[in-house]
């Protein structure tokens, strides 16, 4: 059950990377990725085709993406300010950027925290992030023009940092220094963090090539971190991740015991070769600043070109979830004790009144049967009263010279037989009764012993509908 997903992509000097992370209800997954090497040589067609046909297929999505600047396209800076300037410290390094821009065409964004507070000596160490706004406002372009809008761009440092915190979540004890140093043939970059949350990260100008010494590049590694002292120059922990490291473990591991890959420490889809995960580990880091809440400190988007995360708050739904269901229980249970005081209630009312109850039932009883009664007797009544105005209409009705020898009455169904000088006459007199209907001639005979006459039978239907009484 995927409750959210993220996007990272690692943007390089030379290869193009994105990759998916899933968040499920206990876990992070690291999902599909898709690199593009050299993808600056490529049409920005055939790129643009690659990258969404990648969305599609891995469902990544577009709504909660971060990308993730090489080091090689940043600039880092450290300055040491004094603690007073800690009120107004972003208006202070902005004016140390701007002195560092030569000309208003290279105009950089930045992003900056502090590295170390040092009330002893009233000391601030700031380290800043920049990157030139011309080419990063080129590439944002181009990702709209993918269909791609990221809610946030950081450095290569900032995926680590993210990468390094999920692959040692749940450690007892940790270290008081760890030492993450990815390395590849043609850049490397160290970053180092401290338990109470300090964390410094530096670029190596030089990779690690098949014949350069690990010995010295380590050395390098030392170099780099020199700004901030001794402070992190000892570890306690080391990880290892990059292309190159994979390639030349077993060397790292003969002059630090204590260092083993980032990426074993990932729950990694079954058969992914060790070398082939180093390519989406930052794209992945990436994607984990996506998934975590509030802005990250280097967002390099410029205020005006921001756009919101997309992200459902699960935490919240969940706790107003849990209150719900407490206060559907309470309600029902406090519905529950009503019903139980009012049934007692009820049943000794019941009690009290139970007699009178059984009276009241008798009496019913007995009025149902004098109602059954009155009605039979009305129908009586009322049949034999239909009865009386049929009788009368046909005798208005009948010429004199005519006469009935036999009339049956049988619910509404009505027979009669007689005697009449032209019996096909009385038909339409019989059809203009008020109380007949359907009348229909059964037969008409000539009987000769009565002087001609004609016998005939009819028969017709009583109307439904009130009795009309004239």
């Amino acid at each position: 059950m995927n409750l959210d997903v993220s996007l990272g992509i690692e943007l390089g000097r030379r290869r193009l990377v994105l990759a998916v992370v899933r968040k499920g209800l206990r876990s992070l997954n690291p999902g599909p990725y898709l690199a593009i090497d050299d993808y600056r040589q490529l049409s920005e067609a055939e790129v643009a085709a690659q990258v969404r046909r990648f969305l599609q297929e891995s469902g990544g999505g577009t709504e909660n993406v971060v990308v993730s600047l090489s080091r090689q396209m940043v600039v880092t800076r450290e300055f040491d300010f004094p603690l007073e300037v800690e009120e107004n410290l972003k208006g202070v390094v902005a004016q140390q950027v701007a002195k560092l821009q030569p000309v208003e065409e290279a105009a950089s964004v930045f992003g900056f925290r502090v590295v170390r507070r040092d009330p002893s000596s009233g000391r601030l160490l700031i380290q800043v992030v920049m990157a030139r706004r011309d080419e990063l406002e080129a590439f944002l372009d181009q990702l709209a023009s993918w269909g791609v809008l990221p809610t946030a761009v950081i450095f290569s440092a900032a995926s680590l940092e993210e990468l390094l915190r999920w692959a040692t979540r749940g450690e007892k004890g940790q270290p008081a220094v760890r030492l993450l140093i990815r390395a590849d043939s043609d850049e490397a970059e160290v970053l180092a963090t401290a338990a109470d949350g300090r964390t410094y990260s530096a670029h190596c100008e030089r990779g690690l090539s098949g014949e350069g010494s690990v010995e010295e590049f380590l050395a390098e590694t030392g170099r780099v971190l020199s700004p901030v002292g001794d402070e992190f120059q000892e570890f306690d922990r080391c990880w290892l991740l990059g292309k190159s490291v994979v390639e030349r473990r077993a060397e790292f591991r003969e002059i630090m015991s204590d260092c083993d890959l980032l990426t074993d420490r990932l729950p990694l889809a079954e058969g992914l070769p060790a070398a082939e995960a180093q390519l989406p580990a930052v794209a992945w880091g990436a994607a984990l600043v996506g998934l975590r809440r509030g802005e990250p400190w280097c967002n390099l988007i410029p205020a005006e070109r921001r756009v919101a995360r997309a992200r459902a708050a699960w935490a919240p739904t969940m706790v107003l979830a849990s209150l719900l269901v407490v206060l559907v229980a309470l309600l029902f249970l406090r519905g529950y004790l009503q019903q139980s005081a009012l049934a007692n209630e009820i049943d000794l009312q019941m009690q009290a009144i139970q007699p009178a109850a059984q009276e009241i039932s008798r009496l019913r009883e007995q009025l149902e049967q004098e109602r059954a009664e009155l009605e039979e007797l009305a129908g009586l009544f009322r049949g034999r009263q239909t009865v009386l105005l049929v009788l009368r209409d046909l005798t208005q009705r009948l010429p004199e010279d005519t006469y009935l020898q036999n009339l049956q009455i049988q619910g509404d169904q009505v027979t009669m037989q007689g005697y009449s000088p032209q019996a096909s006459a009385l038909l339409p007199m019989l059809m203009q009764s008020p109380y007949l209907d359907s009348v229909k001639t059964n037969w008409i005979q000539q009987d000769a012993r009565q002087g001609g006459l004609e016998r005939f039978n009819f028969t017709a239907r009583i109307k439904s509908g009130p009795v009309e009484t004239r």
